[in-house]
């Protein structure tokens, strides 16, 4: 599937990707060209996806972090390619980018990083948290913290299944982000 192409768009889809180019993004990308095949969706989501490019609460770094962590379990080779280069901009370790790469746990000297890390791979793998993980996220980042950690792992969770859904890869002569499994020995 493909993304909705300028000349497609009728008049809504045509105001809400100029409203999406104004915004944080700057540019109506992979993801959004497939939302506006909905245009309530792309409206709502386009607008979700840019507070958390504008939140104040939870650190930038801790953000993309978080995005990554969700791009891997969810094995979204487009959603990682995009959002690598943001986690190392905004200043995320190379050590705690190649630990999720590798599915491993980083090694944390933040534990604020820790803690968000924490929560959200629970939330990722066991669709909740425990009594500790919960408790240290809300003295870090409060009742809001809580909200905007478990909304944007479900916020890339929902473009990652449509990228996945879509078909949409990494790009042309872009290397695999993800190892591969070793292929079974013969027998």
């Amino acid at each position: 599937m493909q993304g909705v192409t300028d000349a497609e768009m009728n008049a809504r889809q045509r105001a809400i990707a100029a409203e999406i180019a104004r915004g944080p993004r700057g540019r109506v990308g992979t993801l959004m060209r497939l939302w506006l095949h909905s245009p309530d969706v792309a409206e709502h989501a386009q607008r979700l996806g840019g507070y958390f490019r504008l939140q104040d609460n939870v650190p930038g770094p801790l953000v993309e972090m978080v995005i990554l962590l969700t791009a891997r379990k969810w094995r979204c080779e487009y959603e990682w390619v995009q959002h690598e280069p943001a986690a190392r901009a905004k200043g995320l370790d190379d050590a705690i980018i190649e630990a999720i790469r590798r599915e491993a746990r980083p090694p944390f000297t933040d534990p604020a990083a820790a803690a968000v890390f924490d929560f959200a791979a629970a939330m990722l793998d066991r669709h909740g948290v425990d009594d500790a993980t919960f408790s240290r996220l809300m003295a870090l980042y409060g009742p809001r913290g809580i909200v905007d950690l478990s909304v944007l792992i479900g916020h890339y969770i929902h473009g990652a299944i449509l990228l996945n859904a879509a078909g949409v890869g990494r790009g042309e002569n872009v290397d695999p982000p993800f190892p591969t499994a070793a292929a079974p020995a013969a027998e």
